[in-house]
């Protein structure tokens, strides 16, 4: 599963079909993609729309092509926010939410 933002800052979901080769999952061929909503103020910015976290909190900043595997071993949470502008009928100040998504299973075969 890809989360990308269009031109208009809506948030777009792709997914690929999964496909068992040997004993692991491969995923290939065309994703499918739906849009999950927006638009998103915090396309690009502060607050990221995920920080991955170290197992003592501090942030792991991917690079311009994505975090390495080095960093993927080390992540144990994601932090998502999700900042919405607001509309003059409900207030000035956006609307935020944030949660922390714990990654116990992250480390199960890490060698690979």
């Amino acid at each position: 599963m890809r989360f990308t933002f269009d031109s208009n800052g809506n948030l777009i979901e792709e997914r690929w079909a999964a496909t068992k080769s040997g004993s692991y999952w491969v995923f290939t061929g065309s994703p499918t993609s739906r849009t999950v909503g927006g638009p998103v103020a915090n396309v690009s910015g502060t607050p990221a729309f995920f920080t991955y976290r170290d197992s003592t909190g501090a942030a792991i900043s991917p690079g311009t092509s994505g975090l390495t595997l080095a960093q993927r071993k080390l992540i144990a949470t994601i932090t998502v926010t999700v900042r919405i502008s607001n509309t003059p009928t409900t207030g000035s100040a956006p609307i935020e939410l944030t949660n922390t998504i714990g990654m116990p299973n992250l480390h199960i075969g890490s060698d690979e």
